[in-house]
Protein backbone atom coordinates (compact mmCIF):
# COMPACT_ATOMS: atom_id res chain seq x y z
CA UNK A 1 0.00 0.00 0.00
CA UNK A 2 1.18 3.55 -0.99
CA UNK A 3 0.03 6.52 0.69
CA UNK A 4 0.30 9.67 -2.15
CA UNK A 5 0.30 13.19 -0.70
CA UNK A 6 -1.96 15.49 -2.56
CA UNK A 7 -0.59 18.84 -3.80
CA UNK A 8 -2.95 21.88 -3.54
CA UNK A 9 -2.36 23.98 -7.13
CA UNK A 10 -3.97 26.68 -8.41
CA UNK A 11 -7.25 26.09 -9.81
CA UNK A 12 -7.86 27.95 -13.23
CA UNK A 13 -11.22 29.80 -13.47
CA UNK A 14 -13.36 30.32 -16.47
CA UNK A 15 -12.03 34.05 -16.59
CA UNK A 16 -8.43 33.35 -16.40
CA UNK A 17 -7.46 33.15 -20.31
CA UNK A 18 -8.74 36.42 -20.60
CA UNK A 19 -7.30 38.15 -17.88
CA UNK A 20 -4.19 36.75 -19.44
CA UNK A 21 -4.52 37.63 -22.73
CA UNK A 22 -5.78 41.68 -21.66
CA UNK A 23 -2.62 41.27 -19.65
CA UNK A 24 -0.09 40.07 -22.38
CA UNK A 25 -1.77 42.79 -24.38
CA UNK A 26 -1.10 45.21 -22.07
CA UNK A 27 2.57 44.28 -21.97
CA UNK A 28 2.77 44.62 -25.46
CA UNK A 29 1.27 48.03 -25.49
CA UNK A 30 3.59 49.45 -23.09
CA UNK A 31 6.66 48.03 -24.89
CA UNK A 32 5.52 49.06 -28.42
CA UNK A 33 4.89 52.43 -26.33
CA UNK A 34 8.40 52.28 -25.28
CA UNK A 35 6.98 53.10 -21.42
CA UNK A 36 8.45 49.82 -20.47
CA UNK A 37 11.77 48.27 -20.73
CA UNK A 38 12.02 44.73 -20.30
CA UNK A 39 15.67 44.91 -19.42
CA UNK A 40 14.21 46.93 -15.96
CA UNK A 41 12.07 44.05 -15.01
CA UNK A 42 12.94 41.83 -12.30
CA UNK A 43 11.41 38.57 -13.28
CA UNK A 44 10.90 36.04 -10.41
CA UNK A 45 9.17 32.96 -9.05
CA UNK A 46 9.36 30.56 -6.08
CA UNK A 47 9.21 26.97 -5.94
CA UNK A 48 9.09 24.47 -2.92
CA UNK A 49 11.60 21.44 -2.94
CA UNK A 50 10.57 18.70 -0.76
CA UNK A 51 13.44 16.78 0.93
CA UNK A 52 13.82 12.69 1.06
CA UNK A 53 16.09 10.72 2.46
CA UNK A 54 19.10 8.66 -0.10
CA UNK A 55 20.81 6.16 1.19
CA UNK A 56 20.95 4.46 -2.06
CA UNK A 57 21.43 6.45 -5.41
CA UNK A 58 19.53 3.63 -6.97
CA UNK A 59 16.94 3.39 -4.00
CA UNK A 60 15.09 6.06 -2.68
CA UNK A 61 13.19 5.62 0.58
CA UNK A 62 10.81 8.08 1.35
CA UNK A 63 10.25 9.63 4.98
CA UNK A 64 6.94 8.92 6.70
CA UNK A 65 6.91 12.12 8.66
CA UNK A 66 3.52 14.12 9.71
CA UNK A 67 6.00 17.14 8.96
CA UNK A 68 8.64 16.17 6.00
CA UNK A 69 10.96 18.74 5.72
CA UNK A 70 10.66 21.13 2.71
CA UNK A 71 12.04 24.67 1.63
CA UNK A 72 11.51 27.02 -0.76
CA UNK A 73 13.80 28.99 -2.96
CA UNK A 74 13.49 32.20 -5.06
CA UNK A 75 15.04 33.76 -7.42
CA UNK A 76 14.80 36.77 -9.93
CA UNK A 77 16.11 37.74 -13.44
CA UNK A 78 16.33 41.30 -14.43
CA UNK A 79 18.64 42.21 -17.52
CA UNK A 80 21.66 40.14 -17.72
CA UNK A 81 21.81 39.74 -13.45
CA UNK A 82 20.34 36.77 -11.51
CA UNK A 83 19.20 37.57 -8.58
CA UNK A 84 19.49 34.72 -5.51
CA UNK A 85 19.45 32.08 -4.87
CA UNK A 86 17.95 32.67 -2.06
CA UNK A 87 16.61 29.79 0.32
CA UNK A 88 13.58 29.80 3.05
CA UNK A 89 13.37 27.51 5.26
CA UNK A 90 10.10 25.81 5.83
CA UNK A 91 6.96 27.20 4.66
CA UNK A 92 7.10 30.81 2.09
CA UNK A 93 3.91 32.60 3.69
CA UNK A 94 3.52 36.12 4.11
CA UNK A 95 6.09 36.98 7.13
CA UNK A 96 8.68 34.98 5.54
CA UNK A 97 8.42 36.18 1.55
CA UNK A 98 8.33 39.44 3.17
CA UNK A 99 11.71 39.09 5.58
CA UNK A 100 13.37 37.67 2.21
CA UNK A 101 12.48 40.99 0.20
CA UNK A 102 13.64 43.14 2.91
CA UNK A 103 16.98 41.27 3.38
CA UNK A 104 17.61 39.99 0.33
CA UNK A 105 15.79 41.29 -2.75
CA UNK A 106 15.44 44.44 -2.34
CA UNK A 107 19.12 45.39 -0.71
CA UNK A 108 20.92 43.08 -4.15
CA UNK A 109 18.37 45.10 -6.25
CA UNK A 110 19.56 48.37 -4.98
CA UNK A 111 23.11 47.50 -5.18
CA UNK A 112 22.85 46.48 -9.18
CA UNK A 113 20.39 49.50 -9.69
CA UNK A 114 20.73 52.54 -6.98
CA UNK A 115 18.19 55.41 -7.02
CA UNK A 116 19.56 59.08 -7.68
CA UNK A 117 18.00 60.04 -4.86
CA UNK A 118 18.32 56.74 -2.49
CA UNK A 119 21.03 54.13 -3.16
CA UNK A 120 19.35 51.93 -0.63
CA UNK A 121 16.53 51.77 -2.96
CA UNK A 122 16.17 50.54 -6.49
CA UNK A 123 16.15 52.84 -9.29
CA UNK A 124 12.97 54.32 -10.20
CA UNK A 125 13.35 52.65 -14.13
CA UNK A 126 12.85 48.99 -12.48
CA UNK A 127 9.63 47.04 -11.86
CA UNK A 128 9.19 44.11 -9.90
CA UNK A 129 7.04 40.96 -11.98
CA UNK A 130 5.54 38.30 -9.39
CA UNK A 131 3.32 35.75 -9.62
CA UNK A 132 0.13 34.77 -7.81
CA UNK A 133 1.68 32.63 -5.10
CA UNK A 134 -0.62 33.33 -1.89
CA UNK A 135 2.26 34.40 -0.52
CA UNK A 136 3.35 37.18 -2.70
CA UNK A 137 -0.55 38.36 -2.29
CA UNK A 138 -0.64 39.20 1.46
CA UNK A 139 -1.35 43.29 2.04
CA UNK A 140 1.64 43.56 4.22
CA UNK A 141 3.79 42.28 1.30
CA UNK A 142 2.19 44.30 -1.50
CA UNK A 143 2.35 47.48 0.81
CA UNK A 144 5.70 47.12 1.04
CA UNK A 145 6.06 46.37 -2.69
CA UNK A 146 3.89 49.46 -3.06
CA UNK A 147 6.21 51.56 -1.08
CA UNK A 148 9.46 50.46 -3.18
CA UNK A 149 7.69 49.82 -6.76
CA UNK A 150 5.36 52.70 -6.59
CA UNK A 151 3.14 51.89 -9.41
CA UNK A 152 6.10 49.62 -10.85
CA UNK A 153 4.64 45.96 -9.83
CA UNK A 154 3.70 43.60 -12.31
CA UNK A 155 0.80 41.05 -11.07
CA UNK A 156 -1.76 39.00 -13.03
CA UNK A 157 -3.96 39.49 -9.79
CA UNK A 158 -3.97 43.83 -10.68
CA UNK A 159 -3.62 46.16 -13.53
CA UNK A 160 -0.02 46.20 -14.94
CA UNK A 161 0.09 49.57 -13.07
CA UNK A 162 -0.33 48.54 -9.88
Amino acid sequence: MHLYKLVPTNELVEDDFDRRILFCEQMMQMIDDNTLQIENVLFSDESTLHFTAIENPHWMRELHTPNPEKGNVWAGIIGDHIIGLFFIDGNLNGETYLALLQNNVVPTMADLYPSEGNPQLPGNAIRFQQDGAPSTLRVNVRQYLHTIFPNRRISLQQSVKD
